[in-house]
């Protein structure tokens, strides 16, 4: 298994966390129940950024097929990997990651395999 993708489910829980829903607290008031527990290592913070440039890519390619095919289907999952991607970067915001994509760039990516 390639190594970037067995920290794969650890991210997947980092993005529930960071996931934007608030509950209420004892107080009524609406609280952030998605603190940081604990600093990420190396490899989990290559994770986040691997994740966030592979579902812009994702995205890029379904946008791509939405114009060739205009078919709504691709653009509904262009939106879902839109979705995915703000996901992301708020588990990198909330870690102080600095984001590696360019997103003004369709087709470019820091990650060189992505890129190939």
């Amino acid at each position: 298994m390639h190594p970037k993708y067995t920290l794969i489910p650890l991210a997947f829980s980092l993005i529930l966390a960071a996931a934007p829903t608030l509950s209420a607290g004892p107080n009524g008031r609406q609280v952030d129940p998605s603190p940081v527990l604990a600093e990420l290592d190396d490899a989990e913070e290559a994770t986040l950024l691997f994740m966030r440039e592979e579902e812009r890519l994702a995205r890029d390619v379904y946008v791509e097929m939405g114009i060739v095919w205009q078919a709504l289907l691709f653009d509904n999952i262009a939106q879902s990997e839109q979705t995915h991607m703000d996901s992301v970067k708020s588990a990198m915001d909330r870690y102080a990651l600095p984001d590696p994509s360019d997103t003004t760039q369709s087709g470019v990516y820091a990650d060189p395999a992505l890129q190939s």
